[in-house]
This record gives structure tokens, C-alpha cells and sequence, in this order.
């Protein structure tokens, strides 16, 4: 057998030296991994330690007055927290540059309504707190950037203070970066942070921050792969300790969050929400007073304040959805102390399930502006209307019914109406595009108006027949007369083979009449036009030649927001704002044009107008020379005053009544419902908003 030659004997041996250098390496590499693993460990953070099991939610304490929480945050923002309110809130959304090109958005923002609400809610003040807290923080964190894109939610106590003065707490998931962000407050010395003025002590793996730039002492914490920063102490520990226990006595882990957030996430990107109303109401001054006001001088807010109390809300929780438009869904727990016998009257009605829905909205139109329908005691809802009115007026109407009926006011009247009508009511709304009749019509004013009609389904057709009767009987009492003198005001016509009544009077805006009908299946129809009774008849029985009048039941947009409805509810309204936005700008204009308070303006004029020229003295309005001197004087400062008002003010008066209108119309469809109940109120909204210029369709 040969022998190795010496060339070969050397290749041996550099393998084999190869061999050695390899292992020596591997195990030095070793060494170095296994220190540097605990060496981060130490320092930094367990690069394999479990992350926190179920959702940031189980770290929050039950009891919190508010909680905000919003899962892939990335999705739905650039930025996050927003640097403050308003247009800088909506710049913070992605997409919501879109919708700053959109003229109704920025006229909105710069509105003075808007401007007074957020300075009211304190909202642009808290927004800039949170960020100067973030920013004043000795290490630079992003949220967005430092949890990934994921979960993220804002919780604390209000405690009757100012929501700048509240106590919150943020909770967020971390990625690596933020978790070596935290770690670095453990070595305030080696990144330098003493050096910028900052105290930063530690105790039990907690955090106490102090100086440079915070405008308030923080605490922070790291609880697995979550970041806890807050202004208690109590708050921050209380994360670890619920983590500890798996959640147990967590707002994540009570029926409330289970059954009214929990459930409802459908796509994972909804923002939840748990407030406590009463704290609150009681952050922006309002928890002593009733609202809405039922003692309002103007009708609508006393009517609404007498069917709701914020006081009557104890909490609420809900989600808002984003996608595709917009979705809300709300559920408040009532407390019927602070509930009306009225309130606990119309909420303990018996609800609807939503095919009902498409029943009644074979009454509109597809090119309805407004479909409203409610399910309750009608009687209860006219005695609170009637009792929301000035006193004067009540005085008034008591006296017609007196007269007309025979009744010794005007509840005897809504008794009969409630006996003679079943428990729902709807209200339809259109825009005003029926000719004028000229000579042939009823005379009326320009006031630019829609045209509604209410519908209502007898219960007992003996007794609308004979209320009817006594108005048909006794029109002058209404003021109702026609063209002519000695004209009744009270005529008939047909249509579809059904009987309307037309009575014509002055008093009704921008048409000068009301016109009734009533149908053999039971329907009673009031409107201010007769030719929107009759689109009514034949879009309900399917009898329009005109697709714009063919029933909303039919309409694409009603039907996708019905499918995605609530289950059942006792009220419900549809609206479809760019239909109806011609006409409420025109309303808008008329509205500012004839703002001048003349209870107000008129004796102030009539001073300076006696001063001027009649030694100070208005002189009695009997007839006399020196009276029509007084009024020519006075009609003459009288249009002066008003040239000079409009000139000033009419521009500033139709820009605030318009920029609500703008807003309107970025919803092409709108769909609300409300399931009520002695205990609780379920409200369900869905909008179809469309990333376009809001005079599309």
C-alpha cells in the first residue's frame, strides 16, 4: 500500500485546522449569542416573553368614566393622536385630504356654530395636551409607529372636571421598537436623558416622569407587549395587576363590552366608545342643567326635551365604522328616576321589526327628502307638542277648539284624535317642484318651503269623519276662505278615484292651503299640497308612470340601508340630503333675510324716532296728524335700519344657516333608528358617503 505523499499529509492538516477554527468559532458565536441574549434581556427586553392574551381592553379598569378604542389603527389613519381638532382631525384620517377639497367640509370648519362647539367641548384643548404630554415625553414615540398599526385605545376618569384636567391612560401594542423605547427610561444616564432636564424615577418596574417638557407628571409601564403611559399612578399599576389576573374585573371582561362593543365589530377597524354620560355632562358644565330644555322658548328643543333627558342616560357604549361610509351603533343604559311618566309612556311602546320598513315606504317617493315614522301612543306625542308651545299659543288654539268643537280645551280634542287613530305616524318630505296655479290656486306668500304631507292610519273612521266634518262646517274659525269674498275656502277634487279636500288659507307658508284625504284601507293623509297626496296614492299603489315617483321602497340606496338595519325599532327616518339641499339654501336666504328681531328693534326705532322729532313722545295711535306723522317718520327709519342690517349682516347670517347644509350633503343616503325601552335606547345610523363632490348623485 502506498503512503500518503507530503501534499497530501497538508491538506489534511488545514482540513482539519479548519475544522478546529469552525468550532472554535461556533462556539465563541455561541458564547456571544447566549451573553448578548441576556445581556438584551437584561437591558432591554425578552425578545421571546408572551405577549398580553385577548385585547388591550382587559387591562382596563371597569369602572372608567370614558374608553376609546380603535384596532388596525393603521388602516384608518396617517397620524395618530391628531396635533388637534377640526380640520387638523380630519387630515390626521387617511382619505380625509379628500374630503378637505370638498368646499361644504372647509365651510363647516370655519363656521362660527362649529368654532363655538369645539371651544365648548374642550376637545381641540385635550388634543393638544395628549400631544404635548407625547412630545414632552424624554423618548421619542409614535404611536402608529411603535404599535404597529394595532391596537390602541385612550381610558380614564372625568370626575366632574374639564376634559383637559381628566386622568387618562393610553394602551397600546408594541412592536420592538417601542418596547426598547420603554426600556430605555431604565438607563436614563447612557441616552442622556438627564441631561435634558428630565427626573424620571423607577420602582416595581414602574415609571414615574417628571420634568423637561411635560406639562403634567406621567407614569409608564410595559406590561408584556403593551405600553401603559398615564397621569395616575393608580391607573398604570392597575394594568399590570388586571394582567396578572387575566383580566378578571376588566371593562374587556364585563357583559357591557362583551354584549354592546364586543359584538358588534364586524370588521375589525371600528372605533368603541364607553362613556359614562353623567361624568361627562358634568366635565363640560351641564349636569345640573336640563337638556334639552323643555322650558326652551323655541318649540323644537321643549318638545325634544320633554321625550328626552340627558339625565336620564346613565352610559352609553357603541362602535363607528368607517367603511363604506358611515355606521353607528349605540346602546344607552336609562335610569328611571330621572324618567318623565310621559318618557316612560312612548318608550315602553311596542316596536317594529324593519320589513316593516319597506311597508311604509311604499308611501314616498324615491326622490323623498325625508321619510320619518314613528310607532307610539299618537295621543301622548300631541299632548307634548301642544304643551312645548308658547303660552300665548295654547291660549289661542283652547279658544278655537272651544269654538269649533265645542270642547273645553285642546286636550278633550287630542283625546278624540288619539281614540280616532292608531298608534304610528309617518311624515314624508319632498322638495317644492309642483307649479304654481296662479289665479286658479289659493293666494300665499313666497316663502320658499317643502312639501310634506303626515300620514296616519284610523282606528275608528266615524271619528275623523266627524272631526273633519266640523272643520268643513266652520272654516272661518281657521281663517280658511277663498279668493273671492264669501268664498268658503273648502273644495274637493279627485284623484286615482279618491276624494281630496283642499282648505285654503294665508296662514299656510308658500302654498296657502291644506289638503286631507282619507283612503278606504284606512289611511288619513294631511300634506300643504294636494298634488303631493296624489304622487303619495300612486306610488303606494303602484300606479306612477314616473320613475322619481314610484315608491322608495323601490330605491337602491333605501333597500341596501334596510338590509344592513337594526332587527326591530320604534322609530325610524330616512333622509336623502342633496334631494332636499336647493330648497332648504332657499329657505336658509329667507330665513336671513327676515332675521331682524322686530319685538326688539321696532320700540327702539319708535324712541329714536320720538326723540328726533317729537320732543320725545310717541303720540297715541288715534288717527291724528301728528300720529301719521309719527308713522311716516318711523316706516321711514324702519326700511332705513333694515337696508343698513342686511347690507351687514346678511352674508355672515346666510353663511352660518348654510354650513350645516353643505355638511348635509356629503351623505347621499341617510337611514336612523331608535329602539326604545323603559331601560335602555338602541340606535342604529348608516350613511352612504361617497368620496365626491356633493353635488353628485
Amino acid at each position: 500500500m502506498a503512503k500518503p505523499t507530503s501534499q497530501a499529509r497538508a491538506e489534511v492538516a488545514r482540513t482539519s485546522l479548519r475544522r478546529r477554527l469552525l468550532k472554535y468559532a461556533l462556539v465563541a458565536l455561541g458564547l456571544i449569542l447566549f451573553t448578548g441574549y441576556f445581556a438584551f434581556r437584561t437591558f432591554v427586553f425578552d425578545p421571546l416573553e408572551e405577549d398580553v392574551e385577548g385585547h388591550v381592553s382587559t387591562l382596563v379598569p371597569r369602572d372608567v368614566d370614558f374608553y376609546l378604542a380603535k384596532d388596525r389603527l393603521s388602516a384608518d389613519f396617517a397620524q395618530f393622536p391628531p396635533s388637534a381638532g377640526g380640520i387638523e382631525l380630519l387630515r390626521a384620517l387617511r382619505g380625509g385630504e379628500k374630503l378637505l377639497e370638498l368646499p361644504a367640509v372647509k365651510q363647516l370648519f370655519e363656521s362660527p356654530g362649529y368654532r363655538a362647539w369645539e371651544q365648548r367641548s374642550g376637545l381641540d384643548r385635550s388634543l393638544q395636551e395628549l400631544n404635548a404630554n407625547l412630545a414632552g415625553l424624554p423618548i421619542a414615540i409614535d404611536l402608529l409607529e411603535a404599535c404597529g398599526g394595532e391596537s390602541l385605545c385612550l381610558a380614564g376618569y372625568l370626575r366632574d372636571r374639564a376634559l383637559a384636567a381628566a386622568d387618562w391612560c393610553v394602551y397600546a401594542r408594541l412592536d420592538w421598537k417601542g418596547k426598547s423605547a420603554f426600556a430605555a427610561l431604565a438607563h436614563p444616564g447612557l441616552v442622556g436623558l438627564d441631561k435634558q432636564g428630565f427626573s424620571i424615577a423607577e420602582a416595581d418596574g414602574q415609571f414615574t416622569l417628571a420634568g423637561g417638557g411635560l406639562p403634567r407628571t406621567l407614569f409608564a409601564r410595559r406590561v408584556h407587549d403593551v405600553g401603559v403611559i398615564g397621569t395616575t399612578a393608580r391607573l398604570v399599576q392597575q394594568a399590570a395587576e388586571l394582567e396578572a389576573v387575566k383580566g378578571q374585573d376588566s371593562l374587556g371582561q364585563s357583559a357591557r363590552y362583551a354584549d354592546q362593543i364586543q359584538r358588534r365589530f364586524a370588521t375589525g377597524r371600528e372605533l368603541a366608545a364607553h362613556v359614562d354620560l353623567q361624568a361627562l355632562l358634568g366635565s363640560i358644565g351641564l349636569k345640573d342643567q336640563s337638556w334639552p330644555n323643555p322650558a326652551a322658548q323655541d318649540w323644537g328643543p321643549a318638545f325634544l326635551g320633554r321625550l328626552f333627558q340627558a339625565a336620564a342616560v346613565k352610559e352609553f357604549q357603541g362602535v363607528l365604522d368607517l367603511e363604506d361610509g358611515i355606521g353607528l351603533r349605540m346602546h344607552a343604559e336609562l335610569s328611571s328616576e330621572q324618567m318623565t311618566p310621559a318618557m316612560k309612556r312612548v318608550y315602553r311602546a311596542k316596536g317594529f321589526d324593519k320589513s316593516h320598513m319597506l311597508e311604509v315606504a311604499k308611501l314616498a317617493t324615491a326622490d323623498a327628502v325625508v321619510l320619518s315614522y314613528v310607532q307610539t301612543n299618537i295621543g301622548d306625542l300631541l299632548r307634548q307638542a301642544f304643551e312645548s308651545w308658547e303660552p300665548a299659543g295654547r291660549k289661542n288654539l283652547n279658544d278655537t277648539i272651544k269654538s269649533l268643537y265645542g270642547y273645553p280645551d285642546t286636550y278633550r280634542l287630542i283625546e278624540e284624535v288619539d281614540a280616532a287613530l292608531k298608534n304610528r305616524v309617518a311624515l314624508i318630505v319632498r322638495p317644492m317642484d309642483y307649479p304654481d296655479e296662479g289665479e286658479e290656486g289659493p293666494q300665499h306668500d313666497d316663502q320658499p318651503t317643502f312639501a310634506w304631507a303626515v300620514v296616519g292610519w284610523m282606528e275608528n273612521a266615524a271619528k275623523v269623519n266627524d272631526l273633519h266634518r266640523r272643520i268643513e262646517q266652520n272654516p272661518g274659525m281657521l281663517g280658511i276662505a277663498g279668493r273671492k269674498p264669501g268664498d268658503r275656502g273648502v273644495y274637493t277634487n279627485r284623484v286615482n278615484g279618491i276624494e281630496v279636500y283642499e282648505f285654503w288659507t294665508p296662514f299656510v307658508p308658500g302654498t296657502g292651503h291644506i289638503s286631507t284625504s282619507r283612503t278606504q284601507d284606512g289611511l288619513l293623509i294631511v300634506s300643504n299640497h294636494h298634488q303631493l297626496i296624489g304622487d303619495i296614492i300612486r306610488a303606494y299603489y303602484d300606479v306612477a308612470k314616473d320613475p322619481r315617483k314610484r315608491a322608495l321602497s323601490e330605491h337602491a340606496d333605501f333597500v341596501a340601508l334596510t338590509n344592513l338595519a337594526l332587527p326591530s325599532c320604534n322609530a325610524f327616518l330616512y333622509a336623502q340630503p342633496r334631494a332636499g339641499a336647493q330648497t332648504q339654501r332657499k329657505i336658509a336666504a329667507y330665513q336671513a333675510d327676515v332675521a331682524i328681531d322686530w319685538k326688539v328693534e321696532r320700540p327702539r326705532i319708535e324712541r329714536e324716532v320720538a326723540i328726533q322729532g317729537f320732543g320725545g313722545k310717541i303720540p297715541a295711535d288715534d288717527g291724528s296728524d301728528e300720529r301719521l306723522r309719527f308713522d311716516d317718520a318711523y316706516n321711514a327709519a324702519a326700511l332705513k335700519f333694515q337696508s343698513e342690517f342686511k347690507q351687514k349682516n346678511l352674508g355672515a347670517k346666510l353663511a352660518s344657516e348654510t354650513a350645516w347644509i353643505g355638511w348635509a350633503e356629503l351623505a347621499r343616503a341617510l337611514l336612523v333608528q331608535l329602539e326604545l325601552d323603559e331601560k335602555k335606547i338602541e340606535l342604529g345610523a348608516r350613511a352612504i358617503v361617497p368620496l365626491t363632490a356633493a353635488s353628485e348623485n
